[in-house]
């Protein structure tokens, strides 16, 4: 059975060049190659100074989709010639404060069905120290935060009329998978629910971007 993969539509006007952008340490490019079945365009991030734990994450995350993209055409083949099928990874976004970097990352097959799918995959990196963090680093240990992040992001997903399909109870529930895609900028937490989590396809993707006060004796020092 393939895997579900959830549209972005930022993701469709990416550049497949060589950019240089906004900030200047970071840097992409992209790697081609084929498989069997298809083809692989992977975006490179280089940094300078170099920091190999984030290059690392983002490798990660890429050989993954690789790997999930090869099944996928290994399934397929069991049934019917499979060709032309491709993969791409880039770039959607960066954020960055003085002491976190987050790059949101877009991963595309085309597998010949009614459209393209896309899933998001986030990657933060804690410049101080050096290391890749997800949601519970950010918090200190016993509190609360999953049932603010809930609250929170219900009333404002509320407030865009997103709460008539199934899903968006279960979606906004205070559980970690919920809550795993999120980055950071100046003064806010930003999280990120994938298309199908709280709502339709049509509606797509959903980010709420919750200030830094509203987690107010939650926070890591450093986050704050």
């Amino acid at each position: 059975m393939h895997r579900r993969f959830l549209l972005s539509a930022s993701a469709l006007t990416l550049s497949l060049s060589l950019v240089a952008l906004a900030h200047p340490s970071l840097v992409t490019a992209h790697k081609k190659f084929q498989v069997t079945g298809g083809s692989v365009d992977l975006v490179t991030i280089k940094t300078q100074p170099p920091t190999p734990v984030l290059e690392a994450a983002v490798e990660k995350m890429e050989n993954d989709e690789v790997a999930l993209f090869k099944k996928n055409l290994a399934d397929m083949s069991k049934d019917a010639e499979v060709k032309d099928c491709t993969l791409e990874v880039s770039l959607s976004k960066q954020s960055s404060t003085p002491r976190y970097r987050s790059l949101v990352l877009i991963s595309s097959q085309d597998l010949h069905g009614a459209h393209p799918g896309y899933i998001t995959d986030i990657v933060n990196y804690d410049s101080k120290s050096d290391k890749i963090v997800k949601l519970s680093d950010l918090f200190l240990p016993g509190t609360p935060y999953l049932k603010k992040l809930s609250a929170y992001c219900s009333r404002q997903l509320k407030a865009r009329g997103l709460t008539q399909d199934a899903m968006f109870s279960p979606g906004v529930a205070p559980k970690p998978d919920n809550y795993k895609l999120f980055y950071l900028k100046p003064g806010k937490l930003v999280i990120y629910f994938d298309v199908y989590q709280v709502a339709s396809y049509a509606d797509g993707p959903q980010e709420v971007a919750v200030p830094l006060s509203e987690l107010a004796g939650m926070l890591r020092p450093e986050v704050r």
